[in-house]
């Protein structure tokens, strides 16, 4: 996604975008803040510069831009700072626990599969 700006052109006839970009906080937070924060906001405003009538984000169950947890809290500022984008029609989308990661499941979903 580096560089996206530089592909204005090839979306320019697009009217919906959707973003379902995502990595894990284990990766390092300067990459999940990249993957998570910083390339769905350069789209989103690449998305604006192109006229797009609507831009669909996917984040995550409790995404709140107060919250200390660090994922939750990145997600919430990513959904605030889209809508101060201004693109005409926002969904922003929030899914629980991806059940099937094979054998990456994290802690925090185990717990939710068992109960």
């Amino acid at each position: 996604f580096d560089g996206i700006k530089d592909h204005a052109e090839d979306f320019a006839d697009h009217q919906v975008f959707y973003c379902c970009l995502g990595s894990e906080v284990r990766m390092g937070k300067e990459v999940f803040t990249n993957v998570d924060y910083v390339y769905p906001i350069e789209f989103a405003r690449l998305a604006h510069a192109c006229g797009a009538k609507m831009y669909v984000i996917v984040t995550s169950i409790g995404a709140d831009s107060k919250s200390i947890n660090f994922y939750l809290k990145t997600k919430g500022k990513v959904e605030e700072d889209i809508k101060k984008i201004g693109i005409h029609h926002l969904a922003i989308l929030r899914p629980g626990f991806i059940s099937q990661r094979g054998k990456r499941t994290r802690f925090a979903e185990k717990m939710v599969f068992v109960c």
